[in-house]
This record gives C-alpha cells, structure tokens and sequence, in this order.
C-alpha cells in the first residue's frame, strides 16, 4: 500500500511539474511576442527609439527567463532564439530597420 501511495505522489509530482514548466514556457513565449511586436510596430512607423527601447526590454526579459526554460528546453533552440535578440538591437542602432522587421 506505501509504494502505491508512493508512486501516486511521484507521478502527481511529476504531472504538476510539467503543467507548470509548459504554462511558464507558454507565458514566457506570449510576453515576448508582445514585446517583439510592439518594437516591430514602432520600427515599421519610423520610430526608431521607441523600438529600441522595446528591444532593450526583451533583451532584458529573455536573459532573466533564459536561466528558466534551459532547464526544460532543449539548448540549440534557447542558442538560436538568444543569437535571433541579441542581433536586434544592432540592427536598430545601424538604421537598418527593414532588416529589423524581417527578422
């Protein structure tokens, strides 16, 4: 009866767990999206400090939740989407505001 009870608390552990990790990964992927579009719109219209400072600011957001979803993703999609925000901001700086919204 004990490892029955046992193996009820690790699956629900596990069950719970996941829930979370892919409601965080789904809240993570809303905001920057939010943010990314924002800093479109704003690139798009000309305003190219405004889209900096959105830039900036998921430039911020994704380093804070980087440490977070490399626990539950897998490495070469966390490398490719960090390379992808890191070269916004640049691209911005340099007026090249098409090849902003392209990416």
């Amino acid at each position: 009866m004990a490892r029955k009870i046992a193996i009820i608390c690790i699956s629900l552990l596990i069950f719970i767990s996941s829930g979370l990790s892919v409601y965080h990964t789904y809240k993570v992927k809303e905001t920057m999206n939010a943010i990314i579009g924002q800093a479109k719109i704003s690139a798009e219209s000309g305003d190219k400090e405004k889209a900096a400072r959105f830039t900036k600011q998921a430039t911020v957001y994704w380093k804070k939740e980087e440490q977070v979803l490399i626990i539950f993703t897998h490495h070469a999609e966390i490398d490719s989407l960090t390379d992808v925000i890191t070269k916004l901001l640049p691209l911005i700086e340099h007026d090249d505001l098409s090849q902003f919204c392209s990416n």
